[in-house]
């Protein structure tokens, strides 16, 4: 399973924009593919998932990027379950009783381990799912919408120049901007990861340095990375740049503002891409919530083990060997997967930093310099179809004017030959009868046009005659329904004036009836105590009768 170096793809990038592909080193493993980042650590891009599942995950435990070589706190962790296990297990079976423990002890401890063991799974695998929602919208919703919108913005520029400027001259121009644009936008994703580590970092990040890199990478020039150091926030600081390059660029080629809409939007929704990571990475979920999940989960592995190493023991006394090895067993499996489901968690939380199972911002970085590169193309598409005489804008006879920072010069006729300087005069025939049929053909439209505006106007007027008809038609109605109002305002006062008398009617009765339910209890105590009492009592009485007779007799004898 040893890892070996792959040769560099054939198709590499264009050096233009910037050296993403020169950059990139790559691994092939033995399942995964790795890509080296920006510190010189490398990241995951790809899995075999077919071969993991042929393999097994237990022969592949060990290969780079799963959970045991993550961090070294889980073999921490596991050495310290698997103490209390060996602890658990000779305190009971050298210093205790384990058949005495087994009947007395032992049902309600696996009691309290079941209670606990149905109960944890169900909120870790909540915990869980939530940390991969977070995970997965940092991976669209924010790092994800940058890339793609930055692809949009190229595309929606090359579809404009490369069928406007006909110039050779004015297309260099044009490319030069656009790899200007694409280059702010490749930065800018390098600058949501140094954002984000300075401020998971308190701000012990080297800004300067990191702005170095994206200049070694051609992304920035110095001038820009100067500007750029003393900023704050410099992701949505070079969007500002795209989109002012972007803007000049369609005003160059004289596209109408209602249509430039379309690339503000696209740079609005990049910009939220950009503060969706500053959310979701700068608010974390609450801490007493992780700190109960982690403590719960902890307590879970501990019982665990402990209950495991107790049902060893017994097993030992009783001589069943195999019950303690699968109690041995069980504290190996499940502690590890709580333990490592939670560690994963604790790396997906953060996907922006250096870990192998981070987002690869390089790999990113290089599919948008491709996707933005091959935009670039459809010049060839418009070059083709001048040639072949099927393009509108190569046989049109009026070419928009470009401000004069532009040089458009009318695409190369193919179909007139290029004329001497000793032509006769009448080769200039042909030329002059078609601009007077063009002249002829506007002159027609003009009429047209004139025609359609008085239709409009026209039409405009009885819609406002309509419309004032409609309007005091609605006065009235408003009227009508403002009076409506009015009354059920007075009527809803009355009522809940009503109200509020019912429930202070109701409130005294209320008190009323527990008073007398009070009087009641009293008297039916006192009845309670004389009918409890009656025989005691007329059995005294009758004694006293007696005695009194009794009495009486022997004072009549003497």
């Amino acid at each position: 399973m040893t890892d070996i170096n792959v040769p560099r793809s054939s198709s590499a990038l264009n050096p233009e924009f910037g050296l993403i592909e020169t950059k990139l080193p790559r691994i092939h493993g033995f399942l995964t593919t790795l890509h080296q980042g920006s510190k010189g650590n490398y990241k995951i891009t790809r899995y075999d998932f077919a071969k993991l599942v042929r393999v097994s995950a237990v022969l592949t435990m060990f290969v780079k990027g799963t959970v045991f070589n993550l961090d070294r706190a889980i073999h921490i962790t596991m050495f310290t379950y698997a103490a209390s296990f060996v602890v658990s297990c000779g305190l009971l079976y050298f210093f205790g009783d384990p058949a005495h423990f087994e009947t007395e002890s032992l049902p309600v401890i696996l009691e309290v381990s079941y209670d606990l063991q149905r109960f944890c799974p169900f909120v870790f695998g909540l915990f869980t799912s939530l940390i991969l929602q977070r995970w997965w919208a940092l991976r669209t919703d924010a790092v994800g919408a940058i890339g793609d919108h930055c692809i949009n913005i190229s595309g929606i520029l090359c579809s404009v120049g490369a069928r406007v400027l006909h110039s050779p001259t004015d297309w260099q121009i044009f490319r030069d901007v656009h790899i200007k644009v694409v280059k702010y936008g490749l930065a800018s994703m390098n600058c949501i990861v140094m954002d984000s580590r300075s401020a998971s970092s308190g701000g012990g990040v080297d800004k300067a340095g990191a702005l170095q890199k994206l200049v070694e990478l051609s992304l920035l020039s110095e001038d820009e990375k100067i500007i750029l150091i003393e900023r704050q926030h410099h992701a949505t600081v070079l969007w500002c740049w795209i989109q002012a390059l972007c803007v000049e660029v369609l005003e160059m080629c004289k596209v109408p503002p209602p249509n430039v809409n379309m690339l503000y939007q696209e740079v609005r929704h990049a910009m939220a891409g950009i503060h969706a990571v500053k959310y979701y990475l700068h608010t974390q979920l609450p801490f007493p919530y992780v700190h109960m999940i982690t403590l719960l989960v902890n307590l879970n592995s501990l019982v665990i083990s402990t209950v495991a190493g107790v049902q060893a023991a017994i097993g030992l006394d009783k001589g069943r060997w195999a019950v303690a090895c699968c109690n041995a067993f069980k504290v190996f499996m499940l502690p590890v997967l709580y333990q490592g489901l939670l560690q994963i968690c604790v790396f997906l939380s953060d996907p922006l930093g250096d870990d192998i199972i981070d987002f690869p911002i390089r790999q990113y970085q290089k599919e948008v310099s491709q996707a933005c590169e091959d935009h670039l193309c459809l010049r060839q598409i418009y070059e083709l179809r001048w040639s072949q005489k099927i393009s509108p804008q190569a046989n049109s006879a009026f070419i928009r004017n470009l401000p004069a920072r532009i040089n458009v010069d009318a695409p190369p006729s193919v179909e007139a030959p290029v004329q001497k300087a000793a032509a006769p005069a009448s080769a200039s025939q042909p030329t002059i009868e078609k601009l007077d049929e063009n002249i002829r053909v506007l002159a027609e439209s003009t009429g047209s046009l004139a025609a359609a505006i008085e239709s409009l106007q026209d039409r405009l007027a009885q819609n406002n005659a309509g419309m004032a008809s409609d309007a005091g038609n609605l006065r009235e109605q408003v009227k009508e329904l403002t009076t409506a109002v009015t009354e059920k305002t007075k009527a809803s006062a009355a009522a809940k004036t009503e109200s509020g008398q019912a429930k202070s009617d109701h409130t005294s009765a209320l008190g009323e009836l527990e008073s007398l339910a009070a009087y009641e209890a009293d008297l039916h105590g006192q009845c309670d105590f004389v009918v409890a009492n009656f025989d005691i009592r007329q059995k005294a009485r009758l004694q006293e009768i007696e005695a009194i007779q009794q009495a009486k007799g022997i004072l009549s004898g003497a």
